[in-house]
């Protein structure tokens, strides 16, 4: 058996929630916000995850590591927030550029396709992992 250290720093995402510790598919542990954690896997472990709900981490390779720190995707928490004022936008400019229905529709589809790409395509880039 082999140990590997994960750190968490403190962050403002995602920080009432613990991130999942995914060894070779097999879920060994969680991580608090602003928490280190020792953990014990196997010798011939050779991929590890991090997850939050039904997103997380690429799965990273264990050769030669030791030590890992995993942060929330800032710069994609931070497209969310922008993400989620899209429809108060999309009023606004309706109202003040006089847009047709058929315009205000395409901008919003184009929104929910974001959403839809963002929770599907990107599930795994939703958390940062960097070897220390």
């Amino acid at each position: 058996m082999k140990q590997i250290t994960v750190e968490r720093p403190k962050e403002f995402f995602n920080k009432y929630a613990d991130y999942k510790v995914v060894i070779d598919g097999q879920t060994i542990g969680t991580i608090g916000n602003n928490k280190t954690k020792q953990f014990t896997i196997p010798e011939d472990a050779k991929t590890i995850q991090l997850k939050i709900h039904y997103v997380g981490s690429e799965k990273e390779s264990l050769t030669n590591l030791k030590n890992v720190v995993v942060r929330a995707n800032k710069s994609l928490h931070r497209s969310l927030i922008f993400t989620a004022c899209l429809p108060l936008i999309f009023l606004l400019l309706s109202n003040l550029f006089h847009l047709s229905k058929a315009t205000i529709i395409s901008l919003f589809l184009v929104f929910v396709l974001g959403i839809i790409v963002s929770i599907t395509i990107g599930k795994n880039n939703w958390l940062e992992v960097k070897h220390s």
